[in-house]
């Protein structure tokens, strides 16, 4: 869909870092504040991506 309709925050990789707190600040915003939520978002984004990555050079076993 985004491919079609470019507005600011439309694509999966934009909520992604949405959803994780990662997307950058653009100049002149304030700095986001870092929650314990944003944190532990982050934490599961990093066992999955892991897991993930394990799984893929496995085969599959993991």
């Amino acid at each position: 869909m985004a491919l079609f309709n470019s507005k600011p925050g439309d694509t999966l990789s934009e909520h992604v870092w949405a959803w994780f707190g990662t997307q950058r600040r653009k100049p002149g915003e304030p700095e986001r504040p870092r929650t314990g939520w944003t944190q532990l978002r982050r934490v599961v984004l990093l066992a999955f991506m892991a897991w993930l990555s394990v799984h893929f050079l496995t085969g599959g076993w993991a």
